[in-house]
């Protein structure tokens, strides 16, 4: 749940990989992509949610392969208007094959 607060994403995958040996398995929490109410203070985050397709694509350009990307958790959060709203979230399984595409 800290993947939406980091600003270049493509640094981090990149950095991932290259820190875990080869076969290592990166594992990602976060949030499906929303509409940025997730927050009630939006200063601090880069990204609203991340859609599944897109985070596959990444993982692959930076040298890993998929294993699975599934819903994992549904957080109810209370809004200030007093509505409620859930959020999916997801978990992506990874695991190293090699050097990134995009180096």
């Amino acid at each position: 749940m800290a993947m939406h607060h980091i600003k270049d994403i493509d640094v981090l995958l990149q950095k991932c990989n290259s820190t875990l040996k080869l076969s290592g398995y990166l594992i990602l929490i976060d949030l499906d992509k929303e509409d940025g109410t997730f927050h009630d203070d939006n200063s601090q985050i880069h990204h609203f949610g991340f859609e599944r397709e897109w985070l596959r694509e990444k993982l692959q350009e930076h040298g890993f392969a998929i294993k699975s990307i599934t819903e994992v958790y549904r957080r109810e959060k209370v809004r200030q208007d007093g509505s409620k709203r859930v959020y999916p979230m997801f978990m992506a399984i990874a695991k190293t094959v090699g050097v990134p595409r995009s180096s």
